[in-house]
């Protein structure tokens, strides 16, 4: 399983705790919400840091074959 996919579990698993806990009463709905926006900036996150590591990787491409970026 690509780290891509298991961070995208964990955050499903973690929403869905969230979402069981707040129907049961044991938090509010601003805490799911607040939930779920930290979920989405670590998905933003991590497609940033996942570009930036294919980036890297095409200009060591290129340096290495001598091309220009």
């Amino acid at each position: 399983m690509s780290s891509t996919a298991a961070s995208t579990v964990f955050y499903v698993f973690e929403l869905l705790e969230t979402i069981f806990a707040a129907l049961s009463g044991e938090t509010t709905t601003a805490a799911l919400q607040g939930t779920m926006c930290t979920l989405l900036r670590r998905e933003r996150d991590n497609k940033i840091i996942k570009a930036a590591i294919e980036t890297s990787a095409k200009l060591k491409s290129r340096s290495s074959t001598g091309a220009h970026p």
